[in-house]
């Protein structure tokens, strides 16, 4: 069977957007600068937070980023 991969826009001046494979817990995030990172490791209910946060950036900074590992895609 099938993995879906949840693909997602953000309403934030610094992220567009991501999707995420929760068979992997993998997150991966579209910067508005062009970059892209995958976050390895990032439970489901982190990246349903994030969606529904009402400041993504801050959220993203408070719970993301510097938790988990990080490649540039």
């Amino acid at each position: 069977m099938a993995v879906e991969i949840d693909e997602f826009t953000l309403s934030s001046s610094n992220i567009s957007g991501g999707s995420y494979n929760p068979e992997t817990r993998e997150l991966t995030l579209i910067f508005a600068s062009g970059g892209e990172y995958t976050y390895s490791g990032v439970p489901a209910d982190t990246v349903q937070a994030l969606k529904e946060a009402p400041s993504v950036g801050k959220f993203f900074y408070a719970n993301i980023r510097n938790r988990y590992v990080s490649e540039k895609m």
